[in-house]
């Protein structure tokens, strides 16, 4: 189930939004705040896949909370901002990766962008779990090559025997190549300190 904020400054608007999001995603989990320092503290406790903020709000006016939620969070963030301003802030707002919607607001070009946003944090996600992997594959292969440096320096091994040292110790012990590497890697290392 995804979650919404909404950062608004009336009740009325935010049961407007509400409304809104209900009707095209019914299974999202909605939160409202009405001040950018409320929404500050509650970004600090929840996750939230979705922000939108509806400017002006009570305290600010709502494109640093919008800069802000965008610099501390993987949410994606969209301002509903007045028609008359919008060209003075996008170029701020928008180098932050914030979608920026004009007020008033049309219902279907509201969920158009909705869907656009939610489509542009499906991609986003996927890029972070590819780039964890490969961060992992890149730490795999880093604590390997430090283990077969060590293997080849104290036990005299030429690199492929190294290569095959560990590869057995792992098939043999039903172990990561990564473990067996650390393990090295400290054994080295507490050799050292001696």
């Amino acid at each position: 189930m995804e979650r919404i904020l909404i950062l608004t400054a009336t009740e009325k608007s935010s049961e407007t939004l509400r409304s809104f999001i209900a009707s095209f995603f019914p299974s999202h989990q909605i939160e409202i705040c009405f001040y950018g320092a409320e929404c500050r503290r509650l970004l600090q406790q929840k996750t939230f896949d979705f922000i939108l903020i509806n400017t002006p709000l009570s305290d600010e006016f709502g494109t640093d909370i919008a800069i802000f939620s965008a610099k501390q969070t993987t949410a994606g963030v969209l301002l509903l901002i007045k028609n008359d301003i919008i060209n003075n802030l996008c170029e701020k707002v928008e180098k932050e990766g914030i979608f920026i919607l004009s007020k008033p607001i049309q219902k279907q070009q509201f969920r158009q962008m909705l869907c656009l946003l939610q489509g542009n944090q499906r991609r986003f996600f996927k890029l972070v779990q590819e780039n964890k992997k490969l961060q992992y594959k890149i730490e795999d292969i880093r604590l390997t090559a430090k283990a077969k440096y060590l293997l080849m320096i104290y036990e005299n091994k030429t690199e492929e025997q190294a290569h095959k040292y560990i590869e057995r110790q792992a098939m043999n012990q039903r172990r990561q190549k990564k473990e067996i590497a650390k393990e090295i890697i400290d054994y080295y290392d507490k050799q050292n300190e001696i």
